[in-house]
Parts: structure tokens; C-alpha cells; sequence
């Protein structure tokens, strides 16, 4: 046995250095090769991608080692095409014209590919371009659950599948901005903070910022991410969601992100830190404000969670001193929850609390001494009936979501059914109160001010979405 280990061990030896010298040899031919063609703008978009490469990514690109290359020389000389009539920072080139990859798909020809395809507009403007791959991703392309990850799927198996949610869609139009030298990315939320789900959209450089666009949506360059329905009539019978943070992919490392992550198990690191290759952009598309709280955990690492079924993780803080945490850039007129991630469970550590415009956090800690009535004539969020109205809309009325806005189709609570009134209360939704509905109405007596509150129905079930109610008003969040 002994003797067996040993001719194992030693058996093994020239493998590993097969190996690691076959990638020793891939990385310096590569280098070699653009050294050799005397191109700095080569050299130097190599280096950027080495750098910035995980292990795993390098080993792809050494393994089509080719293909590589090409695509280095494809898209600098597509920059150089591009320099002529836009002026394009290097920066901007690296990050978002420059990647052989969006996130973990395989190497592929993709850009030679789909500039040959769209070479009919190669020398139309920004807006043309755009016009006319919305147009023909609207007749190509819908909406529904592909077999693959956005993560993983390569460009020809987006561009041939013809189904997918807004990240495959966004993906495959960040490929085709790019080949034709746009740069371009995707902006994306982990989730609303007044609503449910997440979402993400297409990102295009043009006249010296990142713009957003949104695929098979009409005005493709004025796109608002926010707004789900509006009424140009009436303002303020628009539906407006938003999220506590708004991220970009990018190719380079977040290095705050990187160094938040350090000495973490796997299963206590949450989905916001799992890609570190992203940056914040929330500053590009709302008012934000830079708040401090208390640390209670100060051996967790804290973060703010918002409001989707339940908490989840939506902000990582910048800076943590004595007693205290910071979290920087954040939306306002938001909830938020201090919450900290282990054992791949996201746990509150603190009062739920609303950050007003000025930054000011009002905890919403339930008070036993002022007591009021609470009246509920609608069971869901206007949000939340709008999104179900679209999910659904070949299955209702045709003017299901005209009515929504005259509360016609709203649903509302079943006469004769048992409701339960929940608050959060140290740590938990506690029950508090139950009534039966009548007139399609709860009334819920002596409930604490100051609460935050949720319905859920007879066999405990939570409705919609947690809410506040103050003077008679009753705000969803």
C-alpha cells in the first residue's frame, strides 16, 4: 500500500505540471502574439481581462485560446471604427465594449457573428439602432421561462431559444450593442422595495452616459424602469415602483464588495454579494441618502433587507465604526429591515424602519398607549393589481385594468370570511388581532400606532404586502 501511494504521488506529479504549464504556455503566447503586433490597445484590453478574470474564466479563454484573441482584436478595432464619430472613455471601452463574456456563458464567436448579421446598421444612429432591434426582438422574442440560466446560456443559444424573462432579453441586446460598438451592460434590482420580484434592463453609452432601454417597450430610449403603468392623463394614477439600489454589470471587481466578502463561509455570504463584478449606479436614476444606524450584531456583518415575501437582502453597508453601521446611497420613503445572512437564511436584528427624504429613520415600534381603528377596503397594493392584471389579462375582463383605476376591479375582502391582522413584533408577525368581513370591509378595533402590519387570511396565509396605517391612511410597503 505504502509503495502504491508512493508511484501515486509521484505519478501524479507530471500531470499537475502538464497542466499548469499548458496554461503558462496558453498565457504566453498570448501575450507573444500581441506583443508581437506591436498593438497598445491590444496589449493593454489583454491585461484588463486577465486581471480582471477569476481563475475559472481564464482557463475558458485559454481553452479557446483563438477565438480569444479574435475577439480582442474585433472589438478593438471596432472602438477604433467608433472613436471617428463618438468620443468613447478607454474606461468605458474596457468595461462595457471590451468582455469576451456578460457573466458565465461559454467563449463564443458571438461577435463576429451578430456583426455580420446586423451589419445593415453598422452606419445608422443610436436611435435607429435601437428602433429596429426593439422592433425585432418584439417579433422574435417573448416572454416566458427558458430551460437555461441567463447566467450560463451563450449567445447562440439566446438568440435561438425565442423565449425568456427581461435578464435573457437584455443579455442578448447587450451582445448586439456591442458587436456593432455601443457600449452597453445591464442594470438590474435584487428587488422592489414596494413591491414584488426583481427586474433588470439594457444599458446603452450614448452622448457621454449610460442610458437606459428596455427591450419590447415602446420610446425604447426615454424608457423609465419605474414607472409600471402611466397615465399621461393623469399623473398621479400612474403606478410607480421602486428599488432601495440599482446595479450595472460590469467586467471589472468591485473591490468594496470583494472586501465585504472576505473570511465568509459560502453559506453566509447572500445573493448581493455572490457577484462581485457589479457597481452601484442608484445615484444615475433617483435621490438617494446616506443613513448611520446601531449595530445590535457587532459580530455580523449588517445589511438592509426590503420587503418581497419576505426579507431580502437589498443593501451591503460602505463603512462600520464603534456601535454603529452606514449604509450609503439608498433610496428614500422606503422600509427598510437591518438583517444579517448565515446559514443562507437572511435574520432581522433591529426594528423595521422609514427613511424619509432628509435621511431621517423613523423605527416603527408598536405603541401600546395610543391605540386606533383600522378600516381596510383593499386586500392588495395597486402595484401588486396591476402585475397580477398583466399576468393574467387573457384570462379577465378587457377592461380589468382601466377599472383598476376607478377601484372597480380591486380585490377586496370576501363578506363572511375570517381575516387576521398581524404586526411585527420583536422579531416576528405575531397575530394581534382577527375580524370577519362585511361590506367587503375589515375593522380591526384598538390596534397599537405606529405598526407595521400585514394581513393573512383564515389558514394563516399572508395577503399581499406588509403596510402602515396613520391618520386613517393606509400605506403599503
Amino acid at each position: 500500500i505504502y509503495l502504491y501511494k508512493i508511484m501515486k504521488f509521484y505519478f501524479f506529479i507530471p500531470i499537475f505540471f502538464l497542466f499548469t504549464s499548458k496554461q503558462d504556455v496558453n498565457k504566453k503566447s498570448i501575450e507573444y502574439y500581441f506583443k508581437q503586433k506591436g498593438d497598445s490597445l491590444n496589449i493593454k484590453s489583454y491585461q484588463f481581462i486577465k486581471s480582471n478574470s477569476t481563475q475559472f474564466e481564464l482557463d475558458k479563454c485559454y481553452a479557446s485560446k483563438n477565438i480569444f484573441i479574435s475577439d480582442i482584436e474585433l472589438a478593438c478595432n471596432t472602438y477604433k471604427k467608433v472613436l471617428k464619430t463618438n468620443k468613447i472613455p478607454l474606461d468605458i471601452f474596457f468595461e462595457y465594449l471590451l468582455p469576451p463574456i456578460i457573466y458565465n456563458e461559454p467563449i463564443e464567436e458571438w461577435r463576429e457573428e451578430s456583426s455580420n448579421e446586423l451589419a445593415y446598421l453598422s452606419d445608422k444612429s443610436f436611435q435607429e439602432i435601437c428602433d429596429t432591434l426593439n422592433y425585432q426582438i418584439k417579433d422574435d422574442y417573448k416572454f416566458g421561462e427558458d430551460n437555461f440560466s441567463y447566467l450560463t446560456i451563450g449567445w447562440n443559444a439566446l438568440k435561438n431559444s425565442k423565449i425568456g424573462d427581461c435578464f435573457h432579453i437584455a443579455k442578448l441586446l447587450v451582445y448586439q450593442y456591442r458587436s456593432l460598438g455601443i457600449p452597453a451592460s445591464i442594470d438590474f434590482i435584487y428587488g422592489w422595495g414596494n413591491s414584488t420580484g426583481s427586474h433588470c434592463w439594457g444599458v446603452g453609452y450614448i452622448n457621454g452616459k449610460m442610458r437606459p432601454l428596455m427591450e419590447t417597450q415602446d420610446n425604447v430610449t426615454i424608457y423609465s424602469p419605474f414607472i409600471l403603468f402611466e397615465n399621461r392623463q393623469d399623473i398621479k394614477k400612474s403606478i410607480y415602483r421602486y428599488p432601495a439600489k440599482v446595479f450595472r454589470k460590469t467586467f471589472s471587481f468591485n473591490n468594496e464588495l470583494l472586501k465585504l466578502k472576505e473570511g465568509l463561509k459560502v453559506e453566509d455570504i447572500p445573493p448581493i454579494l455572490e457577484d462581485c463584478k457589479v457597481t452601484d449606479v442608484s445615484t444615475e436614476y433617483f435621490l438617494t441618502v446616506t443613513i448611520e444606524i446601531p449595530n445590535t450584531t457587532p459580530n455580523k456583518l449588517i445589511y438592509l433587507s426590503t420587503y418581497s415575501n419576505k426579507w431580502k437582502t437589498s443593501v451591503v453597508p460602505c463603512y462600520l465604526k464603534e456601535g454603529f453601521v452606514t449604509f450609503r446611497n439608498i433610496k428614500s420613503d422606503m422600509l427598510y429591515m437591518p438583517t444579517y445572512y448565515t446559514k443562507h437564511k437572511n435574520i432581522p436584528c433591529g426594528n423595521p424602519f422609514i427613511v424619509n427624504s432628509n435621511g431621517y429613520c423613523k423605527e416603527l415600534v408598536p405603541n401600546e398607549k395610543v391605540l386606533e381603528d383600522i378600516v381596510i377596503h383593499y386586500l392588495y397594493s395597486l402595484s401588486i393589481e396591476y402585475t397580477y392584471g398583466l399576468q393574467h389579462r387573457t384570462e379577465l375582463p378587457d377592461n380589468f385594468i382601466s377599472d383598476l383605476f376607478n377601484n372597480k376591479s380591486r380585490r377586496r375582502p370576501i363578506n363572511g370570511d375570517k381575516y387576521i391582522l398581524c404586526s411585527w413584533i420583536q422579531g416576528k408577525w405575531r397575530a394581534i388581532s382577527q375580524c370577519i368581513a362585511t361590506n367587503n370591509t375589515l375593522h380591526f378595533h384598538h390596534i397599537p400606532t405606529n405598526s407595521l402590519l400585514i394581513l393573512q387570511d383564515k389558514s394563516g396565509t399572508t395577503i399581499g404586502r406588509c403596510f402602515t396605517y396613520e391618520k386613517g391612511e393606509l400605506s403599503w410597503w
